[in-house]
């Protein structure tokens, strides 16, 4: 062939070329199969529709245009299922109205003719499949499925496309990824505010997926709203946005799931809500629980759980309140470490938790779970339920939580945590609601068996008991204000050890009783260590005992109940005891009868609150002499400090009754054996010629 000839086949191929892309366009370009009747089967009919589409390549379309007003039912009489194998759209909104003017889709799809042993009506086994404006109907096989998506990229409902699904068992059930779910409603009627109901669970799957959106669905009258995700393997990219799972379209009242509203099993990047307006969830109502995600990993944000979709109003999950039912409740699962955060301080990320035996619970979860700036317990406006036990539990091997800036109720306890460890209780708010009126609670924050816990910087009122602490070890209780409580703190030990608990600069005032640490009983906390003493004070110094090398902080108390000491500030650096338990603050300290003392061992024992300094029992600021330890348990030592020799010693009771006394030989120092004597406060006379000195002492035997 010549240059000549190479040059003019180059046009022949071109065309050759672009006659061949017309045909296959041709053959791949979208066909519209309309529907024209509401027969089973036939010409014309839905499934010949169907069957039309399966045999023409490329994206196809199914339109409706049956003559008369809608809706119009189609029977689905079928002894297999139906079978979906193209690209398709299905869209029942194109039927014309014909003087329809209701909510309700213009096309059902009534499967009350078919087989009843088929699992699922219609199978998705095609890619890029789209079902909208269509109602589903009459078929409640056990376990059966309405749609099974068993293909990519399918599309179920859209904005202003509605499905509806209604009398089946399970509505869709999923075995694809990258799936849309959007728009539907679930189980009600076609106004939304009464149910129409199913028996099954709306939006189903127990396998691995990936890439799941279901967003701005009315999920109300079903069993179960939702259950996605497998137990044995890790789904990914699920978002649930804007849904409302148990109520009515309106958010306003409840048209309960049977059991429980949103189920979410081992899903990674989740985004459950959002900080976007109409993102977040609303789960209330349900018959069980809001939530449940069992070892998830991803974000929370915006939903209200428990509430009507203001926040203000109660629509609570569970209304007979059974035990142990929970409104957002989280389950890890042995080996899957999870990182889920609920809620969070950017504007819409806080959700509200209310209602239920436990608003938020957390339980066998290994990872990072931080519960931030959310509402729980109570509505936005203070609402609390008589019934709600606990705001935040965790239980069950459950470590590394965090619980920070929330509100949190529960008439039990606002924070309640067992068999738990390794987590942080930081800058909430317990005992007043969002407006600061208060709330009375049991407990404001209450461990049985945990250890390894935080609990810096919150504000507890109003309760019993501010922090209770049973069998729990290895704790840190700093810097939180409590106040108009029975008890700021109480510890005690239960059946195993509640010990090596460090209180810091707790700022507490105006309760009935002080710290209580059952001391003297079987049920002595943080080893039964006992306050330390404030001896005395001068414009030098001022002086006492504790524990040997014992970090010791005075407090300012300003309660000054005459019998319950509480520290609420803490001007004073921390001082150390010495190896003998003794201790001094050097220069003067204003107002010495104003400060109480607690001290800390070497082991992180925290005490209670000492006596405040009493100066006007005569001498005692200006003695020369030092008893210790304090408390004495067996024997009492007496030391001069100015190696002056003591000559008499006198104990007397509470009375002034000399009880027990003795001569010394002339010695600068004394041992006195007083097992005999009971528990209690008494005071030690000690005489040095014509001259004496009277102290202050606790017996503790």
């Amino acid at each position: 062939m010549t240059k000549h000839e190479r040059i003019n086949t180059i046009p022949m191929k071109k065309l050759l070329l672009t006659i061949c892309g017309c045909i296959v366009y041709s053959m791949l370009s979208a066909t519209t199969f309309t529907v024209i009747n509401t027969n089973a089967s036939g010409a014309g009919s839905f499934l010949e529709a169907i069957d039309n589409a399966n045999l023409t390549a490329g994206a196809d379309n199914i339109e409706f245009n049956i003559p008369g007003m809608p809706p119009h039912p189609i029977p689905l009489t079928i002894l297999n299922t139906v079978q979906i194998t193209e690209a398709l759209i299905i869209d029942g909104t194109t039927q014309p109205d014909n003087g329809y003017t209701g909510n309700c889709p213009k096309i059902i799809i009534d499967a009350s003719t078919a087989d009843t042993n088929l699992n699922e009506m219609i199978s998705i086994n095609a890619i890029d499949v789209s079902v909208y404006g269509l109602a589903f109907k009459n078929y409640t096989r056990l376990y059966s499925s309405f749609l099974s998506i068993n293909a990519d990229r399918a599309n179920i409902g859209t904005a202003g496309k509605k499905n509806m699904f209604n009398n089946v068992y399970n509505s869709i059930n999923i075995y694809a990824d990258n799936v849309s779910i959007s728009s539907n409603y679930f189980g009600c009627n076609c106004d939304g505010d009464a149910p129409d109901p199913n028996l099954g669970t709306a939006i189903f799957s127990t396998n691995v997926m990936n890439d799941i959106h279901v967003s701005n669905n009315l999920i109300s009258g079903n069993e179960n709203g939702m259950i996605l995700g497998s137990n044995i393997g890790n789904s990914s990219n699920f978002t649930i946005q804007g849904n409302f799972v148990g109520t009515n379209l309106s958010g306003t009242a409840a048209i309960p799931n049977e059991r429980t509203g949103i189920e979410l099993r081992r899903v990674e990047s989740l985004q459950l809500g959002g900080s976007g307006a109409g993102e977040g969830n609303l789960v209330s109502g349900n018959g069980r629980q809001g939530c449940l995600l069992k070892a998830c990993s991803g974000f929370v944000h915006g939903n209200k759980v428990g509430t009507d979709i203001t926040g203000h109003d109660t629509i609570p999950n569970d209304p007979t309140n059974a035990q142990y039912s929970t409104a957002f409740n989280n389950n890890g699962i042995s080996g899957v470490t999870c990182t889920l955060m609920v809620g969070g301080f950017a504007a819409g990320e806080e959700n509200v938790f209310f209602g239920n035996n436990i608003a938020v619970s957390i339980s066998d979860s290994s990872g990072l779970y931080s519960i931030i700036n959310n509402v729980i317990g109570q509505t936005l406006s203070g609402l609390v339920s008589p019934t709600q036990n606990l705001g935040v539990q965790l239980y069950y091997d459950t470590n590394n939580v965090i619980i920070r800036s929330n509100y949190l109720y529960g008439t039990s306890a606002g924070f309640y945590a067992t068999q738990s460890r390794g987590f942080t209780v930081t800058d909430n708010i317990i005992g007043v609601d969002v407006s600061s009126n208060p709330l009375m609670m049991e407990d404001g924050i209450q461990f049985a068996t945990a250890s390894d816990y935080t609990v810096l910087s919150n504000q507890i009122q109003n309760c019993n008991s501010g922090i209770t602490i049973r069998d729990g070890n290895n704790g840190y209780l700093g810097f939180n204000q409590i106040h108009d409580c029975e008890y700021p703190i109480h510890a005690a030990t239960i059946s195993t050890t509640c010990h090596y608990n460090q209180f810091d600069k707790n700022i507490i005032s105006n309760n009935l009783y002080t710290v209580k640490l059952n001391n003297g009983s079987v049920a002595a906390a943080n080893d039964d260590i006992l306050p330390p003493l404030i001896l005395g004070s001068t414009a030098d110094s001022t002086w006492g005992t504790a524990e040997p090398d014992a970090w010791v902080d005075l407090a300012l108390d300003i309660t000054l109940d005459p019998v319950y000491p509480q520290g609420y500030s803490y001007p004073i650096p921390t001082i150390t005891a010495d190896a003998t338990g003794h201790w001094v603050l050097l220069g003067p300290l204003s107002n010495p009868n104003h400060y109480t003392a607690m001290q800390t061992d070497l082991n992180n024992n925290s005490s209670g609150f000492s006596q405040r300094l009493n100066l006007g029992i005569a001498e005692q600021s200006e003695s020369e002499f030092l008893l210790y330890p304090m408390p004495a348990r067996d024997y009492l030592y007496i030391r001069s400090l100015k190696k002056n020799l003591i000559s008499q010693w006198e104990i007397l009771n509470s009375l002034g009754e000399i009880i027990k006394q003795g001569t010394s030989s002339g010695a600068a120092s004394e041992k006195i054996d007083i097992k005999d004597l009971d528990q209690g406060y008494y005071f030690v006379r000690v005489n040095q010629g014509e001259h004496g000195s009277i102290h202050k002492c606790i017996i503790y035997n």
